[in-house]
């Protein structure tokens, strides 16, 4: 082998073996960003699950942890790990045993699931709210190599809605409407879409608006609002 060789070998090692070492093993199987909304007067907690797949060529010891992004007052969680339930609580949690995940294999049935609650042991009446938590599955040895799953979880009475992207967009729901606000000098106009994209209402207005949700039926609806020709919200509501 000439010096040329040798040295075109080199750097082809080294710009590979980085990725070999460093590459993730661990990923969702699914989606790795879940909401959830259940109206209060049925459900005092939601359910949630999830598997973990390992890519590696050996098995994979992994563990779990959860990160509490946000949480309304008298709301809690619980974490289900391999045949375990731990206790509820409301602050951050990692106190799972390892679990060895087989090579190019998913976690087992039910090795994970969680339960997010609209009370807490100090609060046991059922509270409207939202709690948005990081659940992260990490090599035990090398917690670098992890992936994560963002759920968040919702509480109301009648319709409930998602975040806007807008933050100068204000809507509420009070007993069977829609009440809209976004301050402008200009008009502004609501466009409601079912889950499968067709249009179902428009409206216009200036400032603010009220939408009488009993013409909707039960199910999940998009909303786009536009403001001088251009959209400055979108968002998705649930008609319970």
């Amino acid at each position: 082998m000439n010096k040329f060789n040798e040295i075109l070998l080199a750097i082809l090692l080294f710009a590979i073996i980085p990725s070999i070492t460093f590459s993730q093993t661990l990923s969702i199987v699914g989606d790795t960003v879940i909401t959830k909304i259940v109206d209060i007067d049925e459900f005092w907690d939601i359910y949630l699950t999830t598997d973990v797949y390992n890519s590696s060529f050996a098995i994979s010891t992994i563990k779990v942890k959860a990160e509490v992004i946000e949480m309304s007052a008298g709301h809690s969680y619980d974490i289900c790990w391999n045949g375990q339930c731990y206790a509820a609580t409301g602050a951050n949690w990692d106190d799972g045993m390892p679990y060895g995940i087989a090579a190019n294999s998913k976690s087992g049935e039910n090795l994970f699931y969680s339960h997010y609650y609209a009370t807490n042991q100090n609060s046991p009446t059922a509270t409207e709210g939202t709690g948005k938590i990081k659940y992260i599955f990490y090599l035990e040895n090398n917690p670098s190599d992890n992936c994560s799953l963002v759920a968040t979880f919702s509480f109301a009475t009648n319709s409930v809605k998602e975040i806007f992207a807008n933050e100068d967009v204000e809507i509420n729901f009070d007993n069977e409407l829609m009440n809209i606000s976004y301050p402008s000098a200009e008009q502004s106009t609501i466009q409601i879409f079912n889950i499968q994209g067709q249009l179902i209402d428009e409206i216009t207005f200036w400032n603010t608006s009220s939408y009488n949700l009993n013409n909707l039926q039960s199910g999940s609806y998009l909303i786009r609002i536009i403001n001088q020709n251009k959209q400055i919200a979108t968002g998705k509501f649930n008609k319970i």
